[in-house]
């Protein structure tokens, strides 16, 4: 799976620690007073077109809880252990598919709210990404620049060139060999 992955504390005190200083891309992990870890939520990707199917893994899921995923404030996954569709194992881990909504480019909270906690997935910025458009890194489209523009401008001047001075050359070689 790709993505980050973050994680809340429910309700009650909690211990957090962070292992990292890089404040994009560390992984904060966190207990409860009973040893148990909070849960955590990792993303299939941290941005798609609209349409394009993203897996949300909830992990540590009290058993039987219920998780539904929100899309900027709107439900767009849910499920409890046991349910159709929905993938749980005892472990906790819960697996749900959706579908990216139709909505304009741009940045979108992404969140899994269970019985008992609401947690950011990834980031917590999912980037829905313009049609053709490839990455939401940087706003590059994914392709490699085309930098042999000037090259081929120059290359096709000097086969112009060629041409015209060949046919100089056999009007001259002409009109000498007509004077002679």
């Amino acid at each position: 799976m790709t993505g980050l992955v973050a994680s809340a504390g429910t309700a009650g005190a909690s211990q957090v620690s962070d292992d990292c200083a890089y404040p994009d891309g560390c992984t904060t992990s966190s207990t409860t007073p009973d040893g148990s870890d909070d849960p955590t939520c990792g993303i299939s990707a941290e941005s798609a077109q609209a349409g394009t199917t993203v897996t949300v893994t909830v992990q540590n899921v009290p058993a039987g809880g219920t998780v539904r995923v929100l899309f900027d404030g709107d439900v767009v996954a849910s499920g409890s252990n046991g349910t159709q569709g929905f993938r749980g194992d005892v472990s906790g881990t819960v697996e749900l598919d959706f579908a990216v909504p139709a909505v304009a480019p741009g940045s979108y909270s992404l969140v899994a709210v269970g019985d008992s906690f609401t947690i950011t997935c990834g980031s917590g910025d999912f980037a829905v990404l313009a049609s053709g458009q490839t990455t939401g890194d940087d706003g590059d489209d994914g392709a490699l620049a085309f930098t042999g523009s000037e090259i081929l401008l120059m290359v096709l001047l000097a086969l112009a060139l060629l041409a015209v001075g060949a046919a100089l050359v056999r009007r001259s070689r002409r009109s000498a060999y007509a004077t002679s």
